[in-house]
């Protein structure tokens, strides 16, 4: 693994950590994908952008927050690191939410298609949530629990992942300080694999309405919601190979609970779109259709 990459710059070579290259890249990427996704479905390339680029400002903001909430201990004794540019001090998830909640709000405001746009944004977010966890593998954050499947990783020896896991695995007993640290599951892998194939199922979803008629199309909103409604549940799996990283944070039960309620609020959000109980034709009482007509 590589926590830093070295770029070559106008002749120069310029090192620069992997995880903060990777996570702008993600910010950039998504934000063009998604402006010329919303365009090709027949949006406003500028107000689509606006709307995104509100939704990125306030995903860092709530991101920040919920690691802020979820390391309460750590910045207590560090307050300054709460307006640090340290780009290991965000929570996915803390930022999602509060970017869906301004990205609607705006686009409501301007009376733009809120689902729509939540659709135009589900290739970005699948292609940034996975550049996101390969800056997070190569840096060694957001590792996994200790694993004998042929896939655990070690990193390099002394190096700072490599001592990071260990000191870990030390102190909560899975390992002997001088036994060394265990291969751990690549969590960070897991979910870049599982945004990606989350992110095609989605995909599929948006592109099936140019080739099905009208009565068979996709309810706009509903590939947006299936892509979180997919990716959480599989987060709720991958929450529990992750391991829990520090003293006095939350309880071990918030994520899960986190998680768990987004899955049926998007299940609920998902119904409602659909509607299929208007698709369900009742038949009248016979009696009923002959009281109708025979009265004047």
């Amino acid at each position: 693994m590589h926590p830093e990459l070295t770029l070559s710059l106008a002749g120069h070579q310029v090192a620069v950590s992997a995880l903060a290259f990777f996570y702008v890249l993600a910010w950039v990427v998504g934000l063009a994908l998604a402006g010329v996704v919303a365009w090709r479905r027949g949006l406003s390339w500028f107000w689509a952008s606006f709307v995104y680029v509100c939704a990125i400002a306030a995903g860092l903001v709530g991101a920040r927050l919920l690691h802020i909430a979820d390391n309460w201990g750590y910045y207590a004794l560090h307050p300054g690191s709460m307006r640090g540019a340290d780009f290991h001090n965000f929570a996915l998830y803390g930022g999602l939410i509060l970017a869906a909640l301004v990205g609607a709000f705006v686009a409501r405001s301007f009376r733009l298609r809120v689902w729509r746009l939540a659709d135009s944004a589900v290739p970005a977010l699948a292609v940034g949530i996975a550049l996101m966890r390969l800056g997070s593998y190569l840096d060694g954050s957001s590792f996994g629990n200790p694993t004998s499947l042929p896939w655990g990783i070690t990193y390099p020896e002394w190096g700072k992942p490599w001592r990071d896991v260990l000191e870990h695995q030390v102190l909560s007993g899975q390992t002997g300080p001088f036994d060394g640290p265990k291969p751990v599951h690549p969590t960070q892998l897991y979910e870049l694999i599982a945004a990606l194939v989350v992110g095609l199922v989605a995909v599929w979803l948006l592109l099936r309405n140019r080739r099905s008629p009208s009565k068979a199309r996709t309810v706009d909103g509903v590939p947006f919601l299936v892509f979180v409604l997919l990716f959480t549940a599989f987060r709720l799996f991958d929450h529990h190979l992750r391991a829990r990283v520090g003293a006095l944070k939350l309880p071990e039960w918030f994520y899960p609970l986190l998680y768990g309620l987004i899955i049926v609020i998007t299940l609920l959000l998902i119904v409602w779109r659909v509607r299929p109980w208007k698709r369900l034709r009742i038949p009248r009482p016979r009696l009923l259709s002959r009281a109708r007509r025979s009265s004047p």
